[in-house]
């Protein structure tokens, strides 16, 4: 689980640790879930929520309130929660759209001749100068 990924498997506390922070978030669901109705908010489950805003990050803040720790994951972290997702129980959709970003990106020709692809230097022949093959990732045009 994301909220256990830094606990050690084989470390006696660390074992309580992680049972601590698997039933933590489940109340804090719970609890979040029926606020949410009760203020007559849309479902976390559904469509027409920024699960964000209105969801993750006050899950979160409450998550670490409850144990007693400052707050360690934000916004910018929250796409590492996608890794506690079985592939078998993503929506269709996203595999969809998954497949389209992965199929634009391996279409894409380099912008200005200098060539980063999917992490990779190539040999470009369009770009004489090998040394304009930096560090930098440069925009990417579709082809």
């Amino acid at each position: 689980m994301f909220v256990a990924r830094d606990l050690k498997a084989d470390d006696l506390i660390d074992n309580a640790e992680r049972d601590k922070r698997v039933e933590v978030p489940q109340a804090c669901i719970v609890e979040l879930v029926a606020a949410l109705r009760v203020t007559r908010r849309d479902s976390p489950w559904g469509h027409d929520i920024k699960v964000t805003d209105e969801f993750l990050d006050p899950l979160f803040e409450n998550y670490f309130q409850r144990l007693g720790t400052s707050q360690q994951i934000f916004k910018r972290d929250y796409h590492g929660l996608a890794d506690g997702i079985p592939l078998a129980q993503l929506d269709s959709e996203i595999v969809q759209h998954l497949d389209a970003l992965v199929g634009a990106v391996a279409r894409a020709i380099p912008a200005q001749g200098i060539c980063f692809v999917l992490n990779a230097w190539l040999n470009c022949p369009i770009c004489a100068d090998q040394q304009a093959h930096n560090s930098t990732i440069l925009p990417m045009t579709l082809g």
